[in-house]
């Protein structure tokens, strides 16, 4: 068998498409096992999908595998119910105890010692036969996975970590708390646990390289995620939604903004200022989204009194809907690209310096006025862009297709980690 773990919607989103390429090519004997006891397992559509259409065992971590009576217990408050409408009344006591009073560090570390700690992750390795362990890119550091590494490497099993995003910068320090570490030992850190490491592209695997991880661990295979085969997938797991209507004509330019953290070097006041700009703007109609990856993704909170802030349709509904999408630095920012929208790059809203602006491949403005001037020319001329879909193709090829064009990436990681086992 062999076990997929998740933590959260971006790592959900670049493993569901391997998941899926390997039960389309015969391969079934797999699970997909949540690492976070709070994930919504019953809700979440990509996981429905695999779990409906694919046929994939879901669940989480503690409670797929609880031999002993003290296991099945812990599971039943550690893990979020999988039918939350019939958890007895005590368990849920029990949860809400937990969260909020004993959720400290030395407790759980004793908890996961003795119940879920090496040896129920050795039985748990042997009694499912497991073959291979992917994760994403991730610390090994919570005492679930430091047992389950542990472990694997005591039988010999192989751990791999696959994206959990695409890392799209061309300067080695993208956050404000990389500043306080040393990245070479971070990245060594980070990816020392495992076997093998795939990347989407050969600027990120020469980044990783540079930092101390050794060259031979290293294999560019593309983007699962945004590869022509789920797209076409993704796209009709998620229909049109009623409030954003696809070619809706409401006489004013469609805007999305994607917003990031703070801690991804974005200059909230420079954030604010330019969505207040924007806001008094009559031929334009203004969405903000947040990013999916954190709870704390807005770069202020201020922007919920400014502007609509959608924090529940899907990016893809919205940049279906929107004329012109702008951001700083998220991964969904391919998405615009692939459905050839207009990408508006505002680089004066960060620090960081991004692979699309070297590769030409958006509307890089500099500050708020060019801006302005980019959303009058697009009101009075629909669907002008001034970057040539040339340089969108050879951004898409490097960074989608890990420079091999019309490469079949699916099937690449399927045939990789297939060769593993």
């Amino acid at each position: 068998m062999i076990l997929f773990f998740i933590r959260r919607f971006n790592d959900i989103d670049h493993i569901t498409p391997i998941v899926y390429r390997m039960v389309k090519d015969g391969y079934k004997q797999m699970a997909v096992l949540a690492l976070n006891s709070k994930i919504d397992l019953e809700n979440d559509f990509r996981l429905n999908f695999l779990k409906n259409e694919c046929g994939v065992q879901i669940d989480h971590v503690c409670r797929f595998y609880a031999p002993r009576a003290i296991q099945k217990f812990a599971a039943r408050f550690l893990c979020r119910p999988a039918n939350s409408k019939k958890q007895n009344i005590f368990i849920k006591a029990i949860r809400f105890f937990w969260y909020k009073y004993c959720h400290s560090f030395w407790l759980k570390k004793v908890v996961f010692k003795y119940i879920f700690g090496e040896k129920w992750a050795y039985g748990f390795l042997k009694d499912n036969d497991v073959r291979l362990l992917v994760f994403d890119w991730q610390w090994v550091k919570k005492p679930t996975i430091c047992a389950l590494i542990y472990a694997a490497k005591k039988s010999n099993t192989p751990a791999i970590a696959v994206p959990h995003g695409i890392s799209l910068y061309t300067n080695t320090k993208w956050t404000v708390s990389s500043f306080n570490q040393d990245t070479e030992l971070a990245f060594k850190e980070r990816l020392k646990d495992y076997d093998k490491v795939l990347v989407q592209h050969e600027r990120y695997k020469q980044t990783i390289v540079n930092h101390g991880v050794p060259k031979d661990k290293v294999h560019v295979l593309g983007s699962t995620r945004f590869c022509r085969e789920w797209e076409e997938i993704y796209w009709q797991l998620i229909p049109d939604s009623p409030e954003y209507p696809a070619g809706s004509e409401n006489g004013r330019v469609k805007v999305v903004f994607m917003d990031h953290s703070q801690n991804y070097r974005i200059d909230s006041d420079k954030v604010i200022d330019t969505v207040k700009k924007l806001s008094r703007l009559d031929f334009v109609d203004l969405v903000i989204k947040p990013s999916t990856a954190s709870e704390k993704s807005l770069s202020s909170l201020e922007l919920y009194n400014l502007a609509r802030v959608d924090t529940d349709t899907s990016s893809v509904q919205l940049i279906r809907w929107a004329d012109v999408v702008m951001g700083t630095t998220s991964s969904i920012l391919l998405e615009p690209l692939l459905m050839d929208k207009i990408f508006v790059y505002p680089r004066y809203l960060h620090e960081n310096d991004m692979l699309w602006d070297e590769m030409e491949a958006c509307w890089t403005v500099k500050n708020y006025d060019e801006l302005e001037s980019a959303l009058k020319k697009i009101s009075e001329k629909p669907g002008y862009k001034p970057y040539s879909n040339d340089n969108v193709n050879n951004f898409i090829d490097e960074v989608v297709y890990g420079g091999v064009k019309d490469r079949d990436v699916l099937g690449d990681y399927k045939d990789f980690i297939l060769s593993l086992i």
